[in-house]
């Protein structure tokens, strides 16, 4: 017969737990393949798949997946990290997208105490953000900046608006579909997000379209600013229908249009709609 796959090491720890510790990566996938318990932790309560994900090991993480490991896992609270966390943090994102698609958690967060939905924010992950927005994680959850996810997705409209994107090019038919989500699901900003958006004239129009059209997305604190700083968050705050269409043609596009004055003007005719030059998507 051979070894007990459940075997102990000299320090009585589970044998595949050590074998991890140690980055034998070999052994832990020949003792999963054996038969070993993938549910023992060790002393950061980590499964052997969580370690394996940690350390990016990765022929590991599929062997052990394939032998049944949990991908719904966590280390509890107070870090609640997930394999989609580790996932995450190495922007392995297809991986982590099928973890969430497969039922994994979609409120977990990154070893940094951040959330999985604002950092595939800050990453640009536009596919990975619709997949945890439509399985419903937190919309308003904050990263240990206060920022929430709204706030970096309208940073990129600036962005867009600042380099002239092509309305109708992959960048914005992307980013506007993930703000309408957000929107429609109570996303909010507030009024720290409001003035580091609120910079040059491409911030103050996204924000001004902002407070204008959308004030039941405002955060409590940006619906009441103090008496002081009116005038630095917006103009007044006037509620008008909610509504962002897809994108059209070039530059005419309804949602978060710069005022006119924004940029200089031009002869349309002279206005070459050739392929758009934007930053390639990264999902």
């Amino acid at each position: 017969m051979g070894a007990d796959p459940n075997g102990k090491s000299v320090d009585s720890r589970p044998a595949i737990t050590a074998a991890a510790a140690s980055g034998a990566w070999s052994t832990v996938r020949l003792l999963s393949t054996q038969g070993a318990d993938l549910e023992v932790r060790d002393e950061e309560n980590h499964t052997v798949l969580l370690r394996a994900f940690c350390c990016q090991s990765w022929d590991t993480v599929v062997s052990l997946l394939t032998s049944g490991a949990n991908y719904r896992a966590t280390t509890g609270e107070p870090s609640h990290i997930t394999a989609t966390s580790y996932a995450a943090e190495n922007r392995e994102w297809i991986q982590a997208e099928l973890f969430v698609k497969a039922g994994a958690d979609c409120n977990s967060r990154d070893t940094d105490g951040n959330p999985i939905l604002v950092v595939a924010a800050r990453a640009r992950c536009w596919s990975m953000m619709r997949t945890l927005v439509k399985r419903g994680a937190d919309v308003n959850a904050e990263d240990r900046n206060g920022k929430r996810a709204l706030a970096y997705v309208l940073s990129e409209v600036k962005a867009l608006l600042r380099v002239e994107t092509d309305y109708a090019s992959g960048e914005w038919q992307n980013v506007l579909d993930v703000v309408t989500l957000l929107l429609g699901k109570g996303a909010t900003i507030g009024m720290k997000e409001a003035m580091t958006l609120s910079g040059g004239t491409n911030g103050q129009a996204v924000l001004e379209k902002f407070l204008n059209e959308y004030p039941q997305n405002m955060a409590d604190d940006l619906k009441t600013p103090s008496k002081s700083s009116p005038e630095q968050v917006g103009s007044t705050l006037s509620p008008s229908p909610v509504t962002i269409r897809p994108p059209v043609r070039r530059k005419d596009h309804p949602a978060f249009r710069p005022p006119k004055e924004a940029f200089p003007a031009r002869d349309k005719d002279s206005i070459d709609p050739g392929p758009s030059s934007g930053v390639p998507m990264p999902c």
